[in-house]
């Protein structure tokens, strides 16, 4: 950092730190002592760093004042100049004025290159993502824009400053339905967020958003109210926008409508207070949903046409396609006309290129879809051709698969009913391909498998009424003759395929294993695969390799233990293991050696002697030549 903007940085580090009245106090020290010395730059430094503090606390106008009156005491090819059109851009982001904003970005931006103020270049370029791209909804050149600020400023040895990038590329993979990418973006994000820090709300925020479209709700309320205490401590409007949207969310998948509609009503109010359309849309748009889930419809569409009527003129077009999707299936449940919705929110849909809303919004756009497939309006027919289109080939929802000891399976924040699993063989075909080689079958070996005594003509009926009743489990609103996006079935085989994202605990437990976190893979394991179908024969041997990675976690777990001076947890480890494979010896060393450590001399002799009298009685053999040899050295001291 020049050092004609250590005065800012300063500022906007104990803003990030959450010690904004601290940051206040300090710019106006340093704006009092400047005036009265009379020093251009120092004024000017002053003047844009007590204006960081007003742009923090959403007082825009305020900040704007300020920074005008900086420009006037720096020349034009000034580090301070830079830091005033930035400044400037932000401001004029977030009271509706994007074109104006995208002037000051583009302006500081050029002027940081001609100047080689490195940070300043990466924060223009992030502003232009987070301030122009992504109110637009042009999420590809958001991305690529905050990619490319963050490789720059990695490259320039700076990563800890690229944490805005990281989270803000975090959400759009998130609004854009892909989990994976987004939980990578905040694993980065975690290594440069400090506990209690700006950062660490954002990444706070990010999971909880991502926990709860997984299901995860006690998770999501959790880490919703650590990047809550955040929000408040720091007064940052973004992440107080953030974090208040997705408590609403949250209360409304929970059922209390109620509080979900005032979380909402809170964000209007900040968004209101601060003159910031874009997120007073996106409030509008979640007390909508909050007041459609009330069965308050009138409110609920007055909200959606509030929310059209305002970021329509500044083109906020993503947004806007969400509202005239949930207004076109919010008139169509009410029974009323929602063919001009439709047409506007798939022409929106088609040109921003957001199929991944339509499988988002899945539950209305799939009746929206088939309704105007049969309308005599040319065009609705083909907008809906081409929307039905367009969602066959988005991705579906990853899916979230419990089997050690239980069997659930959710999709998103949707638990799959028990019930639907057991509707023909839905399930047992399921769990059979969820552990198959590539997760793929023949149909005569899922025949062999299924069905071993039927006719071969009745098997084969079986088997297609047991496709289509997974499909259907999978996805209950697929048209019929639509392929399942989940399962393909060819004239020889039969595979499931789960789309990026999905978790399957068994995998995640070997995994854990493969990787020496004992305890974790314990923590998982909570009982032997498919405990519904204890005697089926085609998951006996996955079971039983299963069983030996869960005797492998135990055993390393006992290891460690040991090494950690804790004999007690390593003889209850050691104890488990055997319960689960009475002859292990590897297993009854360990308890030796726990009891050893403990001063418990007979409980080691006690375990070898219980070890080889089960050999003894029920192999015919005796313990292995190490063991035999530690035991006589223990029993003749």
């Amino acid at each position: 950092m020049a050092e004609a903007t250590t005065r800012i940085e300063q500022v906007r580090a104990l803003c990030r730190a959450g010690e904004v009245a601290a940051a206040y106090d300090l710019a106006q020290q340093w704006l009092a002592a400047a005036r009265t010395s009379n020093e251009g730059g120092q004024v000017a430094e002053s003047l844009i760093a007590l204006a960081h503090v007003y742009f923090r606390q959403g007082q825009y106008q305020r900040a704007r004042l300020l920074l005008l009156e900086a420009q006037q005491h720096v020349p034009e090819e000034n580090l301070l100049q830079i830091e005033a059109l930035i400044h400037l851009g932000m401001c004029a982001a977030e009271t509706n004025a994007p074109e104006k904003a995208e002037s000051y970005y583009r302006q500081a931006v050029d002027l940081s290159r001609l100047l080689g103020y490195d940070e300043a270049l990466y924060r223009g370029l992030h502003a232009l993502a987070v301030g122009i791209y992504i109110p637009r909804g042009q999420f590809g050149l958001a991305l690529a824009t905050d990619q490319d600020a963050y490789d720059f400023i990695v490259a320039r040895g700076k990563s800890e400053l690229g944490w805005t990038a990281l989270a803000s590329m975090g959400w759009v993979y998130w609004v854009m339905g892909q989990p994976q990418k987004a939980a990578h973006m905040a694993e980065q994000l975690q290594l440069v967020a400090p506990v209690g820090s700006l950062p660490r709300g954002f990444y706070d925020a990010l999971m909880a958003d991502l926990a709860l479209d997984e299901g995860r709700m006690k998770e999501a309320q959790s880490l919703y109210d650590q990047a809550r205490f955040i929000a408040l401590l720091t007064g940052d409007p973004g992440l107080i926008a953030l974090v208040w949207l997705g408590l609403s969310r949250l209360n409304r998948h929970l059922g209390r409508v109620s509080e979900a509609w005032n979380w909402a009503d809170e964000v209007l109010s900040l968004a209101e207070r601060v003159r910031y359309v874009h997120l007073a849309g996106m409030a509008l748009l979640e007390r909508a949903r909050a007041s459609w889930a009330a069965e308050r419809m009138d409110a609920s569409e007055s909200d959606l046409k509030q929310a059209i009527a305002l970021m329509d003129p500044l083109r906020f077009e993503y947004h806007l396609a969400q509202a005239w999707l949930l207004l076109a299936g919010l008139r169509q449940h009410m029974g009323r006309d929602s063919m001009e919705a439709w047409k506007q929110a798939s022409m929106r849909i088609r040109r921003g290129r957001y199929a991944f809303l339509l499988e988002q919004e899945r539950h209305l756009a799939l009746p929206l879809i088939m309704r105007y497939r049969q309308e005599k309006d040319v065009d609705a027919r083909h907008e809906a051709a081409d929307m039905l289109r367009r969602l066959t080939t988005a991705a579906p929802p990853p899916l979230r698969i419990h089997s050690l000891g239980r069997f659930e399976v959710w999709q998103g924040p949707r638990r799959i009913a028990d019930s639907a699993w057991n509707r023909r063989q839905a399930g047992a075909l399921f769990r059979m391909l969820l552990i198959s080689p590539w997760r793929t079958r023949t149909r005569e070996q899922i025949i062999e498998a299924l069905w071993p005594d039927l006719a071969i003509q009745t098997a084969y009926l079986s088997l297609h009424q047991a496709t289509s009743a997974l499909r259907r489990t999978l996805e209950p609103d697929l048209p019929r003759g639509f392929p399942s996006r989940y399962l393909e079935v060819a004239s020889d085989c039969v595979t499931l395929h789960l789309p990026a994202g999905s978790w399957v605990e068994h995998e995640a437990f070997v995994a854990l294993v493969q990787q020496e976190q004992w305890d974790e893979a314990l923590t998982l394991y909570r009982g032997k695969l498919y405990p519904m179908e204890p005697y089926a024969e085609w998951a006996a041997w996955e079971r039983e390799r299963l069983s030996r990675y869960f005797l492998r976690a135990l055993l390393g777990a006992a290891r460690e233990a040991l090494s950690q001076s804790r004999p007690d947890d390593a003889l209850i480890l050691a104890r488990q293991a055997l319960l689960l494979e009475p002859w292990q010896e590897q297993a009854t060393r360990l308890g030796m050696e726990a009891c050893l450590e403990m001063g418990d001399r007979a409980g080691a002799l006690r375990l070898y002697q219980s070890l080889a009298k089960r050999l003894q009685d029920e192999l015919s053999i005796v313990p292995g030549e190490e063991l035999q040899a530690f035991y006589h050295r223990l029993a003749t001291e």
